[in-house]
């Protein structure tokens, strides 16, 4: 009795023991092609640095087309361009079970500054700062000219014991501060806006340069033959004048 039942606890420890149910089979997904590059805003000729890392599935192979006729591989390339214009970048990763997947982005590039434009950006950029300097120095001018003026006031109705008909003049004080705050303030951010639109003339300005040149030559007709060769237009003469032989 007692063997029977060491053997019916050992072929139960046995069979807790052996792994029961079906085996689970690793699945892969289908890749994901995506990359980002620097510098955001690149100019004709400066190196572009690709990036493909962010770019899902298990060994990966990078093909990239640059959209100038050029190609590349790898996970991270570099590449420039020579021209200025709008290129459309494809990424195409490939997985090791032989799927695909690709990634399409629009790079724009524009032309450098030249030495005179950076001069004259330098020197906006200067001008525009020491105007800022002096927008916060009035900022802070108005607040504290209040209240100092609000504080003499104040101090001079106390000696003379009629700070209850004071009033009306510390809120005028007040008012003329808080108005000088804003307008310095507005002019500030007009300030900003100028810088800003300047930018985006410039980008504009490339772009438009880039799309000229692209354009084709407008055609220009030939002048018309002179009057008596064939081909020419006849035009009534001038007043008082006989008309030319026919």
């Amino acid at each position: 009795m007692l063997i029977l039942l060491a053997l019916v606890v050992a072929l139960a420890t046995f069979s807790l023991m052996v792994p029961t149910g079906t085996a689970s089979v690793e699945t892969r997904g289908d890749p994901t092609a995506t990359f980002s590059y620097s510098p955001w805003y690149p100019d004709e000729g400066e190196d572009i640095t690709f990036d493909a890392s962010r770019s899902t599935g298990i060994g990966l192979n990078y093909t990239w087309d640059f959209g100038d006729g050029t190609s590349g591989n790898g996970m991270i390339v570099v590449h420039s361009y020579l021209t200025t214009g709008d290129y459309i970048v494809t990424l195409v990763v490939k997985d090791a079970d032989g799927d695909t997947d690709s990634y399409t982005d629009t790079i724009s590039i524009s032309a450098p500054l030249s030495a005179a434009s950076a001069g004259v950006l330098g020197g906006m950029c200067l001008i525009y700062v020491c105007i800022l300097g002096s927008m916060f120095l009035l900022m802070a001018g108005n607040v504290i000219i209040a209240i100092v003026v609000a504080i003499k006031l104040y101090s001079k109705a106390n000696e003379a014991g009629v700070n209850d008909k004071l009033l009306p003049f510390l809120i005028a004080v007040i008012i003329c501060g808080v108005i000088g705050f804003i307008s310095t303030y507005f002019s500030l951010i007009a300030i900003i806006i100028n810088i800003v639109i300047f930018f985006i003339a410039r980008g504009k300005i490339d772009e438009w340069k880039a799309q000229k040149a692209a354009a084709p030559p407008r055609h220009n007709p030939a002048a018309p033959p002179p009057y008596g060769q064939p081909g020419a237009q006849y035009s009534p003469p001038p007043p008082n004048r006989p008309p030319p032989p026919r």
